[in-house]
């Protein structure tokens, strides 16, 4: 594809080539640009001169693929959110795991909290962690919605 006006899927898109310098070694890329639904999108691809030709296709594919998401792909959507929690008194690191319903691995929780895997609390510490939820989409605003 040529630099310039482009179409992903139905929409009308801009790709523009990049070439420069990236720590004294040159380097290549495209960015597409286009809108959907009052929201910009960019999708930019560089990698090293070098690995480009392999590389960038890459990128536009990934680009192509762009579509609404269906109700069943929307479900499947998980955020984690990270939460404070209180340890209590004797509670292992292992037990607040899953008393909170926490979804890192326990090395993960030790070491977030700089601590061991193996901790015994003394009650009170604020504690770190993580909990999936599903996606809720944000409530639109006046700025989100097209104009016209």
């Amino acid at each position: 594809e040529a630099e310039g006006a482009v179409r992903v899927r139905e929409l009308p898109a801009w790709r523009m080539d990049l070439r420069g310098a990236r720590a004294l070694a040159p380097a290549r890329g495209h960015a597409t640009f286009f809108s959907y639904n009052g929201h910009r999108f960019r999708v930019v691809g560089v990698a090293p001169s070098r690995a480009a030709r392999p590389e960038l296709p890459r990128t536009r594919t990934t680009t192509r693929s762009f579509r609404p998401l269906s109700a069943e792909n929307r479900r499947r959507i998980e955020t984690q959110r990270l939460e404070v929690v209180e340890a209590r008194a004797g509670e292992s690191i292992h037990a607040l795991s899953q008393r909170t319903g926490n979804a890192w691995p326990l090395s993960w929780l030790a070491a977030w909290n700089g601590t061991t895997s193996d901790r015994v609390f003394a009650g009170g510490e604020l504690v770190k962690i993580v909990r999936k939820e599903p996606y809720q989409a944000p409530e639109a605003t006046a700025g989100d919605l097209p104009s016209g």
